[in-house]
């Protein structure tokens, strides 16, 4: 039994009652996090890191993707191409968390240090925002 669903321009994202995440659509820069751009057509699980804390918190932006599994935040898509749009003033502006303009096509964790838990996380059109609880 399905409990929410999220739409986000071409890109279908299903959180299933389990904490499993389900992915389909046009996956642009690897915005669907399942290791690769081509387009899916049905519902495939994203993995990875996800296979031992479910899912708790999922947001998308225009070509990138944050969730929160176990605490941590994770993010995938569009990183700014390695800097391929930078020529024209249109860096990605970091929306990753990585510290480069690099584009993830699976989950990577976002390091903010010791001792933080993520609590929500929510994407704009090319930036990521999180709440965070310091333990």
């Amino acid at each position: 039994m399905l409990e929410t669903s999220f739409l986000v321009f071409m890109d279908i994202f299903m959180h299933a009652g389990g904490g499993d995440l389900y992915t389909w659509g046009s996956n642009e820069n690897g915005c669907l996090g399942i290791g690769c751009t081509e387009v899916i057509r049905k519902p495939e699980r994203v993995e990875g890191p996800f296979l031992k804390f479910p899912v708790c918190k999922i947001s998308c932006g225009w070509k990138h993707t944050a969730a929160i599994s176990g605490g941590t935040v994770f993010t995938w898509g569009w990183g700014g191409s390695h800097g391929t749009f930078s020529v024209d003033g249109h860096s990605s502006g970091g929306q990753l968390g990585h510290k480069n303009d690099i584009d993830y096509y699976e989950p990577m964790p976002v390091k903010f240090g010791k001792n933080v838990k993520a609590l929500d996380v929510s994407c704009g059109f090319n930036h990521t925002g999180a709440i965070l609880e310091y333990t």
